[in-house]
């Protein structure tokens, strides 16, 4: 991701709530996006999680920083991203679209909770088309968050005894270590951030 990504993030943010503002929708997608919030993300304690199911070995470990990966990934950073898209469904932007029938059929979205049933790769597509090119696949850091989730999710990987991660690499055709937690530590520096910008705006 760009250094300058948060600049670029904001100024896109700051005219999509202004928006929101001048047609008076500022309210609800306050009370919205703070209950959902909230309801789902605010009782969530890591230290309480990982002291509730303290790893008997290293190999266990390994499955609970998997485990938190995916739960930082689809809470959190989901979180943000429907937080994103839910404010430019209100200011009108363009709606989703899915293919049925090798056609384009519009996805009419009129709440927050029907934005959480659409995959989050469809949701950043989205976001990419209405400006926020943060969120496009082609970007690096962004690629590397949903690959990781990807085999994180469905188990495309190796642990050892001594609780090493590795994954195949499609390209060298090697085994090679995941630095689960240091891509770990970026997506929560990315939610984190995101959600600094969204909470000072709304």
């Amino acid at each position: 991701m760009e250094e300058n990504w948060k600049e670029q993030f904001t100024y896109k943010l700051k005219k999509e709530t202004s928006l929101l503002n001048s047609n008076g929708r500022n309210t609800e997608i306050n009370e919205t996006l703070r209950d959902n919030y909230y309801a789902k993300l605010e009782k969530i304690n890591v230290s309480t999680f990982i002291s509730a199911y303290k790893p008997y070995n290293k190999f266990s470990g390994a499955i609970i920083t998997m485990a938190m990966y995916l739960w930082e990934y689809e809470a959190r950073f989901g979180f943000c991203i429907n937080a994103l898209c839910f404010i430019l469904v209100l200011n009108g932007h363009d709606l989703f679209y899915r293919k049925e029938n090798q056609r384009n059929v519009r996805i009419r979205v009129t709440s927050f909770e029907e934005l959480e049933s659409i995959l989050i790769s469809e949701k950043c597509k989205y976001l990419v088309k209405n400006g926020f090119n943060e969120f496009d696949k082609k970007n690096n850091r962004m690629e590397k968050f949903r690959n990781m989730r990807n085999n994180v999710a469905h188990y495309k990987l190796l642990i050892n005894n001594k609780g090493l991660i590795t994954i195949y690499n499609e390209e060298t055709k090697n085994w090679q270590k995941i630095p689960l937690l240091k891509v770990q530590s970026e997506l929560m520096n990315l939610s984190t951030d995101i959600l600094q910008v969204l909470w000072s705006l709304i």
